[in-house]
């Protein structure tokens, strides 16, 4: 855009969440910070530019050369590309782990995701499943795989997933999806539970007070 700097939102494994990297001044110039510490260092810092992002794909390249079953270089490797727009490469990677780690729940999630921005919705599918599968408890795949299904129209099956992934993580996120889903259908009663968990979970949302 017009502005002087950029942004740039990180999704990923062990990247704790709730936090904002870097400032701006009073004009609105990005402010230098410690990219080891990650504090604001007006003097020493250095201002994140996209040459940054592909230094950090050749290292973990470097790692991957030493160690080429390294799942955490491999996983941050393919968002990156992700986040870059490429999916195809970013599925590639997460394939090369997976062949040497098939355990790797995240790296199945992941895959998932890139498989349903390319369009191979079965694939997605297949993918999503076994990430719960290793991890049951693993809500964001529950709601990727029911995401799918909604897609396709299959709402039966939606629902199913949904609910399964309610019962497993008490995922908020199960709740409206299975509560919209019902009310559409005008199964009032079997989405009751929901909406009550819901209202329980957030007082003050109005929207759910209203369909109660």
């Amino acid at each position: 855009d017009h502005w002087s700097i950029g942004s740039i939102m990180f999704l990923g494994p062990k990247i704790k969440g709730n936090r904002v990297l870097g400032a701006t001044d009073e004009k609105q110039f990005a402010i230098p910070f410690n990219p080891s510490t990650l504090a604001i260092d007006k003097e020493k810092g250095i201002r994140l530019r996209p040459e940054h992002i592909h230094e950090a794909l050749r290292e973990y390249d470097r790692v991957l050369k030493v160690e080429p079953s390294h799942e955490e270089a491999h996983l941050f490797k393919s968002q990156v590309q992700f986040e870059q727009g490429k999916v195809a490469e970013s599925l590639a990677t997460l394939r090369r782990l997976l062949r040497k780690n098939p355990e790797s729940h995240l790296a199945w999630f992941y895959a998932a995701r890139s498989a349903r921005t390319m369009g191979h919705t079965d694939q997605a599918i297949r993918d999503y499943r076994r990430a719960t599968e290793l991890k049951p408890g693993f809500a964001q795949a529950w709601l990727g795989l029911g995401f799918l299904y909604e897609e396709k129209g299959d709402n039966k099956k939606a629902v199913r997933i949904y609910r399964e992934a309610f019962e497993l993580t008490q995922e908020i996120a199960a709740a409206h999806r299975l509560s919209t889903i019902l009310l559409k259908e005008e199964k009032y009663a079997e989405a009751e539970p929901y909406l009550e968990s819901i209202s329980l979970s957030d007082p003050d949302d109005l929207n759910v007070r209203v369909k109660l």
